[in-house]
């Protein structure tokens, strides 16, 4: 299962928060200096921005929402490492997209791209031209899972957003196996 990053919405929601906190301070402000004509107007704007920025932030979570429906759709699970080091083997399609490799014993992801997605995965279980640290866990004995999604029907007009968001959704940087945030 995908880990997922709670500072992709919170960031619109904090700030709604502070902007609704700021209006209540300035008017907590105005009523101890002993004018409270303007404490009922400050709170209908405090109520303003609030429903503002509700709406603001509902469609915010839509949108992310929507984009990540299509990649989940378009993505191909249950490939081995063995499916991508098998000499001819076309069951990793050979098509441009992104390849997520999941150390199911250590929990940690690494997101790639390619051009050929059947020739450059196997590279990782191979030693040759892959990420050391996926290939020495998998000679020590982890267990990995490969899934795909190729370009094509993912939404994505380039192979550099395309890694870079699925970098961030598997959170492959931080707590993986990615040096980088992506490409680009």
């Amino acid at each position: 299962m995908a880990k997922k990053s709670s500072s992709d919405s919170s960031g619109c929601g904090c700030f709604t928060v502070l902007l609704i906190l700021g209006a209540f301070f300035i008017a907590y402000l105005f009523a101890v200096k002993g004018e409270p004509q303007y404490l009922d107007r400050l709170i209908q704007i405090a109520k303003v921005v609030g429903i503002v920025g509700g709406i603001i932030f509902g469609i915010y979570i839509i949108v992310k929402i929507s984009s990540s429906v299509t990649v989940s759709k378009n993505t191909k699970h249950g490939y081995t490492p063995n499916d991508s080091v098998k000499k001819g083997s076309r069951t990793i399609p050979n098509t441009p997209g992104v390849y997520i490799l999941y150390n199911k014993s250590k929990g940690k992801y690494y997101v790639g791209q390619a051009k050929d997605l059947s020739q450059r995965v196997g590279k990782h279980f191979t030693g040759r031209g892959g990420n050391p640290d996926v290939y020495f866990d998998y000679r020590n004995g982890d267990s990995f899972d490969v899934s795909v999604i190729p370009l094509a029907g993912s939404g994505y007009n380039s192979l550099d957003q395309l890694e870079k968001d699925m970098i961030k959704r598997y959170n492959s940087y931080e707590n993986g196996y990615n040096k980088t945030r992506g490409n680009g």
